[in-house]
C-alpha cells in the first residue's frame, strides 16, 4: 500500500532526490512558503517514477501571530524523568491546512496537465480512492497521510526583548558574554525550508564573534596576534518546531 504510516515511498525519496525548490502556495504571498523535493527512479523500459514530496515548514499547528493557536509542551509533574505532555495540534483548522491543500493541487495539476504529453499516471493520491476535485476529500487525504518531521529550533531564540535568550552576537544573557549559543535553537522564528545551511551560517558567525573577542597577545616583535579567547561556543537544542510533509507520487512515460 502507498497510504498511511507504512507508505514505503517516502523512504525512497532519500535515494532519488534530485531537485529542491521553493514555491508559493498562494501567489499573493510576498515569499515562497512551500518546498518541493523531486526525484526520478527507473520504472521499467521507457518509464520513470517521479517522486514529488511537498514540505510545509511553517503554520502547520497555528498562526505565527497567535502562539496560543498552536500546540503545547507541558510538564506533567515535578518529576524530571517523566515524559512531557506534548500536544502538536497539527492541521487542527482549515487555516493551517490550506497551504498544503493548495500546494498539493498545484502538484497534481503539474503532473496531469503539465506532463500530459507523457501520458502520466498519478499513483498517489489515486483518483480511484480520492476525488481530486473535492477539497474536503483532499484535506482528509492530507490529514490521513501527512508525514511529520521535526527540525529542532527556537528554544533559545535571539532577540532584544525580555524573553530572548541570546543577543545579536549569540551571547547568552547573564553570562557576561562568556557563553555563546551556536545552533538552530537561536532562530527567532521557524524557517520556510530545511535549516542546515542556516545552521552552518550561525556556526560561522559564532566563530567570527569568538575570534573578534579574543584578546590580543603581543609577540616578541611587538605585533599583535590573536590567541586564546574569552568565549566558549556552546550548543543547545531542546524544544522543537515542526514541519509537516505530505507526498504526491506520479509515474510517467519518459520523454
Amino acid at each position: 500500500s502507498f497510504r498511511g504510516k507504512d507508505n514505503p515511498l517516502p523512504a525512497l525519496m532519500g535515494e532519488f532526490n534530485a531537485i529542491n525548490l521553493f514555491f508559493k502556495s498562494d501567489d499573493s504571498l510576498d515569499y515562497p512558503d512551500m518546498e518541493l523535493l523531486a526525484g526520478a527512479a527507473y520504472a521499467g523500459p521507457g518509464r520513470v517514477l517521479l517522486l514529488l514530496r511537498v514540505y510545509q515548514n511553517r503554520g502547520t499547528s497555528g498562526r505565527d501571530e497567535d502562539p496560543a493557536s498552536g500546540g503545547s509542551l507541558k510538564l506533567r509533574s515535578d518529576d524530571p524523568g517523566e515524559e512531557m505532555d506534548a500536544t502538536r495540534n497539527w492541521y487542527a483548522d482549515d487555516e493551517s491546512i490550506t497551504p498544503m491543500l493548495n500546494s498539493l493541487k498545484k502538484v497534481i495539476a503539474m503532473v496531469n496537465e503539465g506532463m500530459a504529453a507523457s501520458q502520466p499516471m498519478l499513483l498517489e493520491p489515486n483518483a480511484f480512492a480520492v476525488d481530486l476535485t473535492d477539497d474536503d476529500a483532499l484535506k482528509k487525504y492530507i490529514r490521513d497521510n501527512a508525514v511529520f518531521e521535526m527540525h529542532l529550533m527556537g528554544s533559545m531564540r535571539m532577540g532584544t526583548d525580555d524573553l530572548a535568550v541570546v543577543d545579536s552576537e549569540l551571547r547568552m544573557r547573564g553570562t557576561n558574554g562568556r557563553v555563546r549559543v551556536a545552533d538552530t535553537s537561536v532562530f527567532p522564528t521557524g524557517l520556510r525550508g530545511h535549516p542546515m545551511a542556516t545552521a552552518m551560517a550561525v556556526g560561522a558567525r559564532a566563530a567570527d564573534f569568538i575570534v573578534a573577542d579574543a584578546p590580543d597577545d603581543q609577540d616578541s616583535d611587538g605585533g599583535g596576534t590573536k590567541s586564546g579567547g574569552s568565549s566558549t561556543a556552546c550548543a543547545f537544542a531542546t524544544a522543537a518546531t515542526a514541519a509537516a510533509t505530505t507526498c504526491a507520487f506520479a509515474a510517467a512515460v519518459a520523454s
